[in-house]
Parts: C-alpha cells; structure tokens; sequence
C-alpha cells in the first residue's frame, strides 16, 4: 500500500452487499408489485419489465431510479419503505463489516457507487456510521457509470490528491480501471479467486480484511 493513504473508498454491490440485494428489488420486488397492480401472473409482469428496463438500457440515469419505474407504472408504494423490506433479507458480507470496523479509525472511508443514494444508505443500515461521505454517480452526479472523471471530481470535492485515495471494488471496468486512470491506487476483489484479469497482473485481493494487512 501507498504511504500517505488518507482515504478508502468502496464500491457497493459486490463488494459490501451481495448484489442480490439490488437485484431482488428490480428483478423479483417490482415485477411482483406490478403484477399486482395490473392483474398479471408475475411471469408475464417480469418479461414486461425485462423488455422496458432494455428499452431503457443502463446507460441512461432513469435506468437506476425507483421512482421513475413506480411513477412509470403507477404504483403506490414507497419506493424506499419497499428497498427496507428486501434489504431486511439481506445483510453486508463479514469481512465488510469486520473491515469497516477497523479502517474507520484510522482512515476516512467513503462509498463510490452506480447505485442510487437510497440503495446505498438502505444497503448500509446502521453501518452508514463508518463512512464519512457516500457517493452515488447516478443520484450526485448523473452519471450512469463510473468513469475517470468521477473519481477525480470525487477527489476534488474532499480536497485530496487521487494519490492519497485507494478504491476497492469488484468491477473491473467500473472500479478498478477508471480508478487507476485517474490516479488513485485501487484493488479488484475477486472473492472467489477465479479472475483472469488478477493473474494478468491487476492488483486485486480475495477479501476484504486483506487491505488491513497492505498497510
């Protein structure tokens, strides 16, 4: 690890949530309550979805909001109350929370996520304590993906040279690259040790607890 190490950023899903987590909300949760309102079995209400969201295609901001879909298809649920009850089935990965716990007196963490804000605050829970700052590209700055030029916007928001930041996420193409193209230190987490890009020679780790020990 770089000496002069200030501040520890981590993406969301797949890193300190298993992506089910988002993914039981757009894939199991709004088919279900669509299909309710409009009188489907939840098959059909989930290839109506499947065919909008690709209609949408992620590159567009809309792409990632509840409340577009829910205003779209005239449900009357809270979209946040909803997110609470999948996450109720859902908990952060161990070496998340055991990591947390210990960086956060030493460091400044923060969260770098595609997801909008509520997923990540809702993701958190009362883990949310550790993190000094929580960024969605969606919902702070309209961006669908992580690029570059979020990870060096982020860095001037906190006053703080990409050099002193390390960004841990299990993207390679949303995490680990942009992050080094803008010049912070970054590691693919690769918890099942199977990614061919870490055997190419991308820095990556298989857990979480492991950036304690590159200190």
């Amino acid at each position: 690890m770089k000496k002069g190490v200030e501040i520890i950023s981590f993406d969301m899903d797949g890193t300190l949530i298993p992506k089910e987590f988002a993914d039981h909300f757009w894939l199991e949760k709004l088919p279900e309550l669509y299909s309710k309102k409009h009188g489907l079995s939840k098959e059909k209400a989930s290839d109506i979805l499947m065919e909008h969201y690709d209609e949408i295609g992620k590159n567009d901001v809309r792409w990632y909001q509840p409340e577009y879909w829910f205003s779209r298809y005239d449900l009357n649920e809270d979209p946040e109350e909803v997110l609470q009850e999948v996450r109720d089935h859902y908990d952060l990965y161990d070496d998340a929370k055991e990591a947390m716990k210990k960086l956060h007196k030493e460091y400044k963490l923060i969260v770098i996520s595609n997801g909008i804000k509520m997923f990540i605050e809702t993701g958190l829970g009362d883990h949310k304590k550790y993190f000094s700052s929580l960024y969605s590209s969606v919902s702070d700055f309209q961006m669908s993906n992580k690029k570059p030029s979020l990870y060096l916007k982020i860095c001037r928001q906190l006053h703080v040279e990409p050099g002193k930041v390390v960004h841990i996420g299990d993207s390679l193409h949303n995490d680990y690259e942009p992050a080094v193209q803008a010049g912070l230190t970054s590691y693919l987490l690769d918890r099942n040790g199977k990614r061919s890009e870490i055997s190419s020679g991308t820095e990556g780790v298989t857990d979480l607890l492991q950036i304690i020990d590159l200190f």
